[in-house]
């Protein structure tokens, strides 16, 4: 039997589905920074944010995942960790929960864990180390009552050594 939150995603975002590799796309230099297809079911949200808010476009995660009782929220940045703007990131995670907060407003979600992933490009050389960039989400998650339950700023290589079942 599926659950609540299962049939939430499926009903409300049927037409959002989509892989990795598509919610990876960088438009701008037409580069994929993920290739995997494999991975089921994955929600294109920026689709889903559109449809919510035409007119004031919210940002929000490129790709909602939900693997058993955890939700993830992925960014894919095709640039280096230093090159990612703050401010960006601050209104995709916050927006972000603003609208998964809408999306499973009746259900409870306590049950669930949160995860706000952020996947940029590796670097050759990394002089601006991991931990010290974190756009100061872990503030904004304290104003939002820690929806999220962590985040994780890694590069690609990090969640092909992490999450072996991707195919990125």
């Amino acid at each position: 039997m599926l659950n609540s939150i299962e049939n939430t995603l499926k009903a409300k975002l049927k037409d959002c589905i989509s892989t990795f590799k598509q919610t990876s796309y960088d438009k701008n230099n037409k580069i994929y920074l993920c290739d995997d297809t494999k991975t089921q079911t994955v929600y294109n949200f920026d689709i889903y944010s559109k449809k919510q808010d035409k007119a004031q476009q919210k940002a929000s995660p490129d790709a909602i995942y939900l693997n058993k009782d955890t939700i993830y929220c992925v960014e894919f940045k095709n640039s280096e960790l230093k090159n990612i703007k703050d401010r960006t990131m601050q209104n995709k995670f916050r927006s972000g929960a603003k609208l998964l907060k809408n999306l499973f407003k009746i259900q409870n979600l306590n049950d669930y864990q949160f995860i706000f992933c952020i996947v940029y490009k590796k670097t050759e050389r990394a002089i601006f180390p991991e931990r010290f960039k974190n756009f100061g989400l872990q503030d904004i998650n304290k104003e939002l009552n820690y929806f999220y339950d962590k985040i994780i700023t890694k590069d690609i290589e990090y969640y092909k050594k992490e999450f072996k079942q991707l195919k990125c």
